[in-house]
Formats: C-alpha cells, structure tokens, sequence
C-alpha cells in the first residue's frame, strides 16, 4: 500500500521540468512568429486594379491565337491603360479584337496575336491615370507554340473476342 501513495504523490523529477519548459518557450516562440508574418501580411499594400488574361481560342491554320486581357480597377481612375510585350517573332493582327465590357462590369480587351514559332512570354501591364493617381500591375502569360494541322486519328474499335466450345476466349485482330 505505501508503494502506490508513494507513486501517486511523488514529485516530478527534474528533467521532466524542464522538457515542460521548452515545450512552452517553444510554444511560445511559434505564436509570435506566426503573428508577426500574419500582421506583415496584412501590411503589405495590393495594387489597386486586378488584371487577368488568358488565351482564349488558337487557329492552328493562321497560326493566331485570340487573347482576352480583362481589367477592374479598385479605385476611381479617369484612364485605365494597358500595354503588352509581345516576345520575338509574335504581332498583333491589326484590326482584330477591342475593348467592350464583360458581365461583371470590367473592361475587356480582346487582341488576336500572331504565335511566335518558339512560343513566349506576353507581359501585359495595366496601368491607372488620373488625378494625382499613376499606378498598375503587371502580368504574364505563356503563349502556346503554332500547332499543326493534324487529321483527326480514327476511334479505335475492340478486338472481337469469340469463346470456342472448350472455353477458350480468342481475339480476332484485323
């Protein structure tokens, strides 16, 4: 009997402090570095206009691909302007394509780029002007290589399986 009381109300040894100690500090130390990257995080200013572009259609026959560049400035801005860098080799199809308004209300530039042979990068930034405003956001996108005009592969059917009398299956082949 005087084991068990002996067990049940024995001090922790010394060592098994400290391991509670480090836990705690370690504890400790890992909610302030989570803080602190949560509150540089929340310091870190956006840009005022949210740019997204991506290819919408490819002509594998004149080697083009149609490209949609939409913008939706945070601020009021009396000119939302937009450039693109086009890589070696790429252009602009003149007379192709043009600003309208999507249905979400941001405004839509849709350009037809002749593919560079090697494809690239096209960097797009947009930029807003105004009043004491001056200010925008850069973006890439990959522009695919011209592809080949291919004829479609024909579907491929399913070997014919017959059984013979013993229970064998065969396959036929053409």
């Amino acid at each position: 009997m005087k084991h068990r009381l002996a067990k049940k109300h024995r001090r922790p040894a010394a060592h098994t402090e400290g391991h509670i100690r480090a836990r705690k500090t370690a504890l400790l130390l890992f909610g302030c570095v989570v803080s602190s990257i949560a509150a540089g995080a929340q310091a870190k200013p956006t840009a005022p206009v949210v740019l997204a572009a991506r290819v919408v259609s490819t002509d594998p026959v004149s080697a083009t691909a149609l490209v949609r560049i939409a913008v939706q400035p945070l601020i009021k801005a009396d000119a939302v302007a937009v450039q693109c860098e086009l890589p070696r080799g790429a252009a602009i199809v003149p007379g192709a394509g043009g600003w309208t308004r999507d249905r979400q209300g941001r405004h839509v530039l849709d350009i037809r780029v002749a593919l560079p042979p090697s494809g690239g990068k096209l960097i797009i930034k947009a930029e807003l002007r105004g009043d004491r405003i001056r200010t925008g956001v850069t973006a890439g996108l990959a522009l695919p290589r011209p592809g080949r005009t291919k004829a479609p592969a024909p579907p491929k059917t399913a070997p014919r399986i017959i059984t013979t009398s013993k229970g064998e299956r065969l396959r036929l082949h053409k």
